[in-house]
């Protein structure tokens, strides 16, 4: 009698499509959104049409239909032009796209920079393809004309890097930014703290007394006109994160 060949592949394609909704259906069970969750589903749609993957990162699926969410809610009046700020291979870019929003995206290669391979959402990516202008530079970098963004966004970047560089990145953001339009983060803390996650591809990028807490980032923020509207908890940590979410309207 013949063995029957295992088709290996396609056997962990199906795995990871499981583990993936699994993922998602944590979030929905923890909070109990269906809107949230539909959303999540949706991102996860999206990351497959366009890369044929989806990250194993569990806070990822609330941070991206988060931060839509509340890009969403805040649309109205502002300008149609929008940024990611450190966005790796993610599908908020094209997400934003979709939106309506003419959308770039910033990113200085953070693997190259380091000189550290993770892969996955780490990767740069050019969005080109999907009408994304993918700009290889930092937040801190001038690269738009003041006054002109309407949204900026960046999914757990901005406590990757030193203090200096966060403050300077602020500052850059904000001056791009029109009067009335929206800044939406998602942070790594320290589990159980304020303190905000002090290294990027497991390097240290300064100590914890020198980085900073969210009460730092939010007064920065306000010293560029930055007001804090809404901050938000993830339901879900890891053995390593908490996650927040900051929402800001220019002033």
């Amino acid at each position: 009698m013949a063995i029957p060949l295992v088709i290996r592949k396609p056997l962990r394609t199906v795995y990871r499509r499981v583990m993936a909704d699994v993922l998602v259906a944590r979030i929905g069970a923890s909070t109990l959104d269906m809107d949230l969750l539909k959303r999540g589903r949706d991102m996860q749609a999206l990351s497959r049409e366009c890369f044929c993957w989806t990250t194993p990162h569990p806070t990822r699926w609330w941070e991206y239909p988060w931060i839509l969410r509340e890009v969403e809610r805040r649309m109205e009046g502002v300008p149609l032009k929008a940024i990611d700020a450190g966005a790796g291979k993610s599908p908020m870019p094209v997400a934003l796209q979709r939106l309506g929003f003419d959308t770039a995206i910033v990113d200085p290669n953070a693997q190259e920079v380091v000189g550290v391979h993770a892969g996955g959402e780490w990767d740069w990516t050019d969005y080109g393809k999907w009408g994304v202008k993918s700009i290889r530079a930092g937040m801190e970098e001038d690269k738009f004309e003041a006054g002109s963004l309407g949204v900026v966004v960046s999914v757990s970047v901005i406590e990757h890097v030193p203090a200096d560089v966060r403050r300077a990145g602020l500052k850059a953001m904000s001056k791009s930014m029109a009067s009335g339009g929206v800044m939406v983060l998602t942070i790594d803390l320290c589990v159980g703290t304020r303190k905000l996650w002090n290294r990027i591809l497991d390097q240290e990028v300064e100590p914890l007394d020198i980085h900073g807490t969210a009460e730092d980032i939010i007064l920065e923020a306000k010293a560029e006109g930055l007001h804090l509207e809404h901050q938000e908890l993830c339901p879900v940590s890891t053995d390593k994160h908490d996650i927040l979410g900051l929402v800001f309207v220019k002033e």
